[in-house]
């Protein structure tokens, strides 16, 4: 992942259909610097110049969904972000597809081993998900705290179960249950 030093204000935009609706990502000329969920099409100016790397990107996340492709290979642009936000995101691409990490895991990650909330924040406000894999990062329990994208739990229950695990919330008796298939 590469920071840029001097932010592009000039952003794109591209969209795709996948089964949790379309996705809209958006890039400066250095990487991808958002990515939203939305149900419907939102009204959006029309596309121009479209780097490479989007195209490359709108690819693999045909393929991720077809279940052909595990990861995303596109530069993302962290640059509007403070450090230890960049910190935090950059330790979560490193969390492989499959698998699942705490917020205190990641916390430890980037030296801060009781920063578990300040990651939860950073997750929570995490621009780019799918991408940066915030959905695989869960409560130190095993459950699911949360998840900032657009049909929230039940999304994050999607792509966890797309990539072969199944966590079980009981809000009623607390009792979670980790299993990958």
């Amino acid at each position: 992942m590469k920071r840029n030093p001097n932010p592009d204000p000039l952003y794109q935009l591209i969209v795709t259909d996948t089964p949790l609706g379309n996705i809209h990502y958006f890039a400066s000329s250095f990487g991808l610097v958002s990515l939203a969920f939305y149900a419907e099409l939102v009204d959006l100016p029309p596309m121009v110049n479209l780097p490479e790397g989007l195209t490359k990107l709108k690819n693999e996340i045909i393929a991720y969904f077809k279940g052909s492709k595990q990861g995303f290979t596109t530069e993302v642009d962290l640059s509007a972000l403070t450090s230890f936000q960049q910190d935090v995101l950059e330790a979560c691409i490193e969390i492989p597809f499959g698998a699942t990490r705490t917020y205190g895991d990641l916390a430890k990650a980037v030296g801060k081993p009781k920063a578990a909330q300040a990651v939860g924040g950073v997750m929570a406000r995490n621009p780019i998900p799918l991408v940066i894999p915030c959905h695989r990062v869960i409560a130190t329990s095993g459950g699911m705290q949360g998840y900032s994208a657009a049909g929230g739990i039940k999304t994050k229950q999607f792509l966890l179960a797309h990539e072969g695990i199944t966590l079980f919330n009981n809000p009623e008796n607390e009792e979670n249950i980790n299993d990958r298939k």
